[in-house]
């Protein structure tokens, strides 16, 4: 039997199937960062791809980034002496402003990583 989550006012099964196309065929979501894309948080990452893709960087970039990021920035990089997994600690994982927090979290950790120094 499937597991189904309920909230107030409905009960869903969300499944994603993520087909990422390069422009040079290379594997860009590999094993080793696969993980990163669970149910909690993989839609920020396909968010902060949509706005890594307004930078121009080649997509092999990315996946670097979410190598180091899986590997080691998650767990020691922080931003207002907070770690990325303590943004919702206290607070539900949809709540809006620890959406928002993660986001900006991710995407200042990837342009530091990217050595991308304006930030608009």
């Amino acid at each position: 039997m499937e597991h189904y989550r309920k909230s107030a006012h409905c009960t869903y099964n969300i499944k994603y199937h993520i087909v990422w196309i390069t422009k040079y065929r290379k594997p860009v979501i590999t094993k080793d960062i696969k993980a990163i894309f669970n149910s909690k948080d993989s839609f920020l990452f396909l968010t902060l791809f949509d706005r890594f893709t307004s930078y121009k960087i080649e997509d092999i970039q990315f996946a670097a980034f979410l190598k180091e990021f899986k590997n080691h920035l998650r767990e020691n990089k922080k931003i207002n002496n907070v770690l990325f997994d303590e943004l919702d600690k206290n607070k539900g994982t949809k709540d809006k402003n620890v959406i928002i927090s993660k986001l900006q979290f991710l995407e200042i950790v990837m342009l530091e990583f990217l050595g991308v120094d304006n930030i608009d």
